[in-house]
């Protein structure tokens, strides 16, 4: 809430504001039982409001005796910063019990009535009513201003914890998702090592024995480690905060199908069989060249 002199100051709220009010007082202490009883018979009136009064009689009493003292409040000349966290209070109270600002809005409409037809049943047509008049209704807006400041504050409250929140989750998720990118990365290298092993095995064979077979499986070992450089490079561009590639992923695909084919063919595989694995390798070809024309239209990677 602002100060009770910035608030003034806004509202063009002067001393002889302070002055017309306070010579208001008798006049408004004198009509202050039926100001209450019309705004409690409103109150009481409309159906979204009358759940907010508790049932019991003593709590109706001093809620009545409460409207009465703000009433009172407005018209004893005194404005300072402790009057205006009274009212402060009593907008938060409002929230807390979860009444709408609308009917807040509404109950102050009908007090200006009200208190505009005592200062025309005392004042008469006049300048000087013209001037009570304003200085009431300057009352009342500041009145309203911090009262339903108190829902305002409620609302960034709750848009505020809401952000927190909600960045506090995407944080977790960012680094829960690099943490798993990591952990690929190291899974990626053990992965790699063991091809290597097995490159060297398949290589270590085929000097021994010398045939097609260790021949293509070797071939198919080192194919396999052009995969894995490809996968690892690729989980490297994407920690650094590059474009992820979905060429790497049918480049995997078709070295396993080129494997296979090799393999069946030294194993003389149906003929059928090698015909699926071919016409696989043609279909993921084809998607391969697609997507790699596609991607340097993408725009490029980042360091």
């Amino acid at each position: 809430m602002e100060s009770a002199r910035k608030l003034k100051e806004h509202y063009l709220f002067s001393e002889d504001d302070e002055r017309n009010l306070a010579r208001l007082g008798s006049w408004m202490e004198a009509e202050k039982l039926r100001v209450g009883d019309e705004l409690y018979r409103y109150i009481l009136s409309v159906p979204a409001i009358a759940p907010y009064l508790e049932e019991n009689e003593g709590a109706r009493k001093r809620h009545r005796a409460a409207l009465g003292n703000w009433f009172s409040g407005l018209f004893r000349g005194t404005y300072d910063q402790g009057y205006f966290l009274s009212l402060q209070r009593i907008g938060s109270t409002h929230v807390r019990i979860g009444l709408k600002g609308h009917y807040v809005n509404a109950a102050m409409n009908l007090v200006r009535g009200l208190c505009h037809e005592i200062v025309l049943a005392h004042a008469g047509e006049s300048e000087e009513q013209i001037a009570l008049i304003k200085s009431v209704d300057k009352i009342l807006d500041m009145n309203l201003d911090v009262m339903t400041g108190s829902y305002r504050e409620a609302e960034l409250r709750k848009v505020f914890l809401s952000y927190r929140l909600d960045e506090l989750l995407l944080r977790f998720a960012d680094r829960f998702s690099f943490a798993l990118k990591l952990i690929l990365v190291i899974a990626l290298m053990g992965i790699s090592l063991a091809v290597v092993g097995l490159f060297v095995s398949d290589v270590i064979s085929l000097f021994q024995h010398r045939t097609a077979h260790e021949v293509l499986g070797a071939l198919g070992s080192l194919l396999i480690i052009w995969v894995m450089v490809e996968l690892m490079e690729n989980e490297i561009r994407q920690l650094r905060g590059g474009r992820f590639k979905i060429q790497v992923f049918l480049g995997v695909a078709l070295v396993a199908l080129i494997r296979e084919l090799l393999i069946s063919s030294l194993e003389h595989a149906a003929s059928q069989k090698q015909l699926a694995i071919l016409a696989g390798i043609v279909s993921l070809g084809v998607v391969y060249w697609l997507i790699s024309r596609a991607e340097p239209n993408r725009g490029g990677d980042l360091p």
